[in-house]
Protein backbone atom coordinates (compact mmCIF):
# COMPACT_ATOMS: atom_id res chain seq x y z
CA UNK A 1 0.00 0.00 0.00
CA UNK A 2 1.28 3.42 -0.93
CA UNK A 3 1.65 6.31 1.52
CA UNK A 4 0.40 9.56 0.29
CA UNK A 5 2.23 12.95 1.87
CA UNK A 6 0.39 15.83 2.43
CA UNK A 7 2.74 19.22 3.59
CA UNK A 8 1.58 20.26 7.01
CA UNK A 9 4.47 22.98 7.57
CA UNK A 10 8.04 23.22 8.33
CA UNK A 11 9.05 23.58 11.43
CA UNK A 12 12.03 26.34 12.49
CA UNK A 13 15.31 24.95 13.95
CA UNK A 14 14.22 25.14 17.61
CA UNK A 15 11.10 22.92 17.08
CA UNK A 16 13.68 20.11 15.67
CA UNK A 17 15.59 20.86 18.40
CA UNK A 18 13.12 19.82 20.61
CA UNK A 19 11.55 17.23 18.98
CA UNK A 20 14.44 14.91 17.31
CA UNK A 21 15.87 13.90 20.51
CA UNK A 22 12.46 12.35 21.48
CA UNK A 23 11.64 10.82 18.47
CA UNK A 24 15.10 9.13 18.57
CA UNK A 25 15.17 7.93 21.99
CA UNK A 26 11.50 6.58 21.03
CA UNK A 27 13.02 4.72 18.20
CA UNK A 28 15.88 3.26 19.82
CA UNK A 29 13.45 2.05 22.61
CA UNK A 30 10.87 0.68 20.62
CA UNK A 31 13.75 -1.38 18.64
CA UNK A 32 15.41 -2.03 22.44
CA UNK A 33 12.00 -3.68 23.58
CA UNK A 34 12.07 -6.09 20.49
CA UNK A 35 14.91 -7.68 22.18
CA UNK A 36 14.72 -7.53 25.90
CA UNK A 37 13.84 -10.67 27.81
CA UNK A 38 13.78 -9.81 31.24
CA UNK A 39 10.42 -8.63 32.59
CA UNK A 40 11.59 -5.78 34.85
CA UNK A 41 13.66 -4.11 31.94
CA UNK A 42 10.63 -4.73 29.90
CA UNK A 43 8.19 -2.38 32.59
CA UNK A 44 10.88 0.34 32.30
CA UNK A 45 11.60 0.38 28.67
CA UNK A 46 7.53 0.12 28.44
CA UNK A 47 7.01 3.16 31.13
CA UNK A 48 9.98 5.22 29.38
CA UNK A 49 8.36 4.63 25.85
CA UNK A 50 5.24 6.17 27.48
CA UNK A 51 6.59 9.05 29.36
CA UNK A 52 8.08 10.15 25.39
CA UNK A 53 5.00 9.48 23.52
CA UNK A 54 3.16 11.69 25.89
CA UNK A 55 5.83 14.27 25.33
CA UNK A 56 5.68 14.03 21.78
CA UNK A 57 1.90 14.73 21.51
CA UNK A 58 1.94 17.39 23.60
CA UNK A 59 5.15 18.63 21.20
CA UNK A 60 2.66 18.01 18.31
CA UNK A 61 -0.48 19.97 19.13
CA UNK A 62 1.88 22.61 20.26
CA UNK A 63 3.02 22.83 16.64
CA UNK A 64 -0.36 22.44 15.21
CA UNK A 65 -1.73 25.38 17.13
CA UNK A 66 1.17 27.77 16.38
CA UNK A 67 0.50 26.99 12.77
CA UNK A 68 -3.45 27.32 12.79
CA UNK A 69 -3.50 23.14 11.75
CA UNK A 70 -5.55 21.82 14.15
CA UNK A 71 -7.12 19.78 11.68
CA UNK A 72 -4.53 17.89 11.88
CA UNK A 73 -4.63 16.69 15.59
CA UNK A 74 -5.63 13.13 15.10
CA UNK A 75 -3.56 12.54 11.74
CA UNK A 76 -0.40 9.50 11.29
CA UNK A 77 2.15 12.23 10.69
CA UNK A 78 6.32 12.31 9.77
CA UNK A 79 9.07 14.47 10.18
CA UNK A 80 11.76 14.27 7.43
CA UNK A 81 14.68 16.10 9.74
CA UNK A 82 16.49 16.46 6.21
CA UNK A 83 13.61 19.21 5.08
CA UNK A 84 12.48 20.08 8.86
CA UNK A 85 9.02 18.95 7.12
CA UNK A 86 5.99 17.84 9.04
CA UNK A 87 4.32 15.17 6.70
CA UNK A 88 0.12 14.06 6.99
CA UNK A 89 0.39 10.75 5.99
CA UNK A 90 -2.51 8.49 4.69
CA UNK A 91 -2.86 5.25 3.08
CA UNK A 92 -4.29 4.90 -0.70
Amino acid sequence: MDQQKKLITTLSENEVYEIEPIIERLNGLKELLMIVTDEQMHDKITDEISSLEAQRDVWWKKVLFQNCKEDYLSCDWGIDFVTNRIWALSSS
